[in-house]
């Protein structure tokens, strides 16, 4: 499958609006037994409730699975067993959940001192996140701070170590161990994303078609790290969920029906960066809604 789907024609119209709304991607409803989801809500509050450390990030009904960031590390864990214990014992559910908790730690989990450098070195990949969410990650200062950059008014690049079953983030202690600096991290992250792509990132010219990346490996609101400064400037971009990257130019009439396209897009996605629409400017994403309340401001 290649990696660059185009979109519609962008003209001076609304079309450009119509085409990512068209491309946009839908949740199926999926037919799971009451009990399951019964016990899926019940899960989910208990860990909100007794196990501050452990966030239900999303869950997979469909799998019977659970998508948990663990001591600041994502996993996905299997509920199969949980659930035929909690049958058998209904009264024990905070323990088994507790005890199926220090499973996942031991069993899913690795610490900073697991990650060897040249171990690791070729698997550590970028994430585009928002602010909010790094600020909702833990401290902002130590060994457990994440190791992030800016990339624009409300977005950042943190850095992970992508395995099968999880990704994690690499903080301060990580570059304490191996002995690198941040932007070391970063052109590493960068290099293995380049070769991961396989080929330059597309980018639409002015009257050209839009691009639109969805390979759903977890990367693509991040390959716009890949974009080339010299040959952007203007481009409208918009990265509402991890598994999306949308850009392409567009007419100011157009600007508002995109804004609230991307806005949807992120509110209904599992992993989601950002809802604004953002655009190119010095080398940096500048939302496109502050540029229109600055425009407002000084007429």
């Amino acid at each position: 499958m290649s990696l660059w789907v185009l979109a519609g024609w962008v003209a001076l119209s609304l079309l450009t609006a119509i085409a990512f709304a068209l491309l946009r991607r839908r949740s199926e409803a999926v037919r799971v037994p009451h009990e399951m989801l019964h016990f899926l809500e019940r899960f989910a509050r208990e860990v909100r409730e007794h196990h501050p450390a452990v966030e239900v990030r999303g869950m997979v009904p469909a799998r019977f699975q659970v998508l948990l960031v663990v001591d600041g590390q994502e996993t996905v864990a299997t509920l199969h067993h949980l659930f035929r214990h909690a049958e058998s014992f209904p009264d024990q559910f905070s323990e088994l959940v507790r005890r199926f908790l220090d499973e996942v730690r031991e069993a899913g989990l690795d610490s900073v001192r697991d990650h060897v450098y040249e171990q690791v070195a070729m698997r550590i990949l970028p994430q585009v996140r928002g602010r909010a969410w790094l600020a909702a990650q833990g401290p902002a200062f130590g060994d457990a701070a994440l190791v992030h950059r800016g990339i624009g008014a409300d977005l950042v690049v943190c850095y992970v170590i992508d395995d099968v079953h999880h990704m994690v983030f690499v903080c301060a202690a990580h570059l304490r161990q191996w002995k690198k600096s941040a932007e070391e991290i970063h052109a590493l992250a960068l290099r293995n994303l380049e070769r991961t792509t396989g080929k330059p990132l597309p980018v639409p010219a002015a009257a050209a078609q839009p691009v639109l990346l969805r390979t759903g490996d977890g990367y693509d609101a991040a390959r716009v790290l890949l974009l080339d400064p010299d040959r952007v400037e203007g481009l409208l971009v918009a990265v509402p969920e991890r598994d999306l990257l949308w850009m392409g130019h567009a007419d100011e009439r157009d600007l508002a029906g995109l804004m609230r396209l991307a806005e949807e897009q992120s509110r209904a996605a599992a992993h989601p960066v950002s809802p604004r629409l953002f655009r190119v400017a010095g080398g940096t994403l500048v939302p496109v809604d502050d540029e229109l309340k600055g425009r407002g401001a000084g007429s």
